[in-house]
């Protein structure tokens, strides 16, 4: 079996809530403790792998495709916030986190993009991605185009590098 495809299945059984689809964020040293909670990083890269291996098996292989969606269902239901009429992808960073959280969308963004590209009929997943960037396009941008982390409020300095780059990811 191709190593890559054992690694995956290894972090699939282990880190990932098989009912759920949600994958863990991090596990305590020294006890192993997981930490479930959710962010659009861990699901995105965990989508990102499904279709990876999918890729990998020459589209043969349906139980990774499959999984890309139950792993995106979770983010397209969990890790949204609604406001002004539209759902947009949505992540709650702690202050610790401030830096690089608004990185985390960004990758689930062009994961989620990959596997739109992949099952083009996938609506649900297709109305929020669209969504998101109407929301960043109308609500998010300042009239010098920098956009802010929330991508659903107007952006106030500091304007971090970070919101920027997930913004165009």
């Amino acid at each position: 079996k191709h190593f890559g495809i054992q690694v995956y299945e290894f972090w699939r059984e282990t880190q990932v809530n098989n009912k759920t689809g949600q994958v863990v964020d991090r596990i305590t040293v020294p006890n192993g403790q997981q930490s479930w909670r959710s962010t659009t990083y861990n699901q995105g890269m965990m989508v990102g792998a499904a279709l990876a291996m999918y890729k990998l098996t020459n589209r043969s292989d349906q139980r990774f495709l499959n999984d890309s969606k139950t792993l995106a269902q979770f983010a397209l239901i969990h890790q949204v916030t609604h406001k002004n009429g539209l759902t947009v992808l949505h992540d709650s960073c702690t202050a610790q986190e401030e830096g690089v959280c608004p990185h985390y969308k960004g990758i689930c963004f062009q994961h989620l993009t990959n596997l739109l590209e992949t099952e083009p009929t996938y609506t649900l997943l297709k109305t929020i991605l669209t969504q998101s960037i109407s929301s960043m396009w109308h609500y998010s941008r300042s009239t010098s185009d920098l956009v802010s982390s929330s991508w659903t409020t107007h952006p106030s300095p500091p304007y971090l590098l970070s919101s920027q780059i997930s913004a165009v990811s």
